[in-house]
């Protein structure tokens, strides 16, 4: 997903941490998908936001974010 906000652009990867799944793996593997396949390069200075819901919670439980 890409989010443009006041001139700022997010480019935004969500998985799901299914039962037994570690929720920041998932984020950092939502991250790395951004990075490996070059998704943010069309958007300069963009930030990049790798995003984990926990199935069995039905919310945001971990993220990852470039510094």
């Amino acid at each position: 997903m890409i989010v443009c906000y006041r001139g700022n652009f997010w480019v935004i990867e969500i998985k799901v941490a299914h039962s037994g799944k570690d929720a920041k793996k998932k984020a950092e593997e939502a991250y790395c998908q951004i990075i490996n396949n070059n998704y943010a390069t069309p958007y300069p200075n963009a930030f990049c936001l790798g995003l984990s819901i926990d199935d069995s919670l039905r919310q945001i439980t971990a993220f990852k974010i470039n510094d």
